[in-house]
């Protein structure tokens, strides 16, 4: 069995492992996040000698609603306001059985990192691709498996983390109504370092949802001077076929 270590599940990041180098039997160490937000401050630290991440939110305004516009003389009609707590956790809700996910992280607006897969009923399927390296995982109750497009699936130990990734985002510190029109709502969340897995200052996130559910998920931070950002795609799954433990 391969050691490796592994931290709690963070809200918008699974805890998984990358190799050190591409060679087989390589040591897999933790990469940090590496499921949507938190992919870019591992992609950042990794163009860094021991990088600390630090990050800076903006100011939270009170929730606000988007409002109508009339002409003279005609009164408007009333505007429900949208509760931002709610509508989030509506959106999170949506995904309770499942989901699919794809993430880019960039650096200095280059791309840094992709992740993509799916999430199902408390396990997860993911390939991690950063530069010309790409790596394969399996995350279940029953462990946590790694591989290279070529090689066999290694058992990393450590419990597996199997919770909802996403669970933590509804978890705001503050959460706004930047917009709301049609079917789609923009909120603004502010989110502890600590409950996204992260060190530092609080961290701003944008979050877009659109007929109920969380599509998007994005935020920029600085991390020695470099500038990260990561952005995440979310969908009801298209493949629900139940993520197993790989066959011996």
């Amino acid at each position: 069995m391969t050691t490796a270590t592994t931290t709690a599940v963070t809200p918008v990041a699974m805890t998984t492992a990358t190799m050190t180098n591409a060679s087989r039997g390589s040591r897999w160490r933790p990469l940090g996040a590496a499921i949507a937000l938190s992919l870019v401050v591992a992609a950042c630290s990794s163009s860094t000698d021991g990088a600390v991440s630090s990050t800076t939110a903006a100011p939270v305004e009170s929730s606000t609603a988007t409002t109508s516009t009339t002409a003279a003389n005609v009164p408007a009609p009333a505007t429900p306001t949208l509760d931002p707590a709610t509508v989030l956790a509506e959106a999170l809700a949506a995904y309770a059985g499942g989901y699919e996910f794809s993430g880019t992280a960039t650096v200095n607006e280059q791309e840094a990192s992709i992740v993509s897969g799916r999430w199902i009923d408390g396990a997860s399927q993911l390939l991690i691709r950063s530069g010309s390296g790409e790596v394969e995982y399996l995350i279940t109750a029953e462990g946590q498996w790694a591989r290279l497009p070529d090689g066999e699936w290694e058992e990393l130990e450590g419990p597996p983390p199997t919770d909802n990734p996403l669970a933590a985002l509804g978890t705001p510190t503050s959460l706004e109504v930047l917009s709301a029109a049609e079917n789609t709502v923009r909120l603004r969340g502010v989110y502890s370092a600590e409950v996204l897995g992260l060190t530092g200052d609080p961290i701003e996130v944008q979050l877009v949802i659109t007929d109920g559910s969380l599509v998007e998920a994005s935020y920029t931070v600085n991390v020695d001077g470099n500038s990260g950002t990561s952005v995440t795609t979310f969908s009801n799954p298209t493949d629900t076929t139940p993520i197993t433990v790989p066959a011996p």
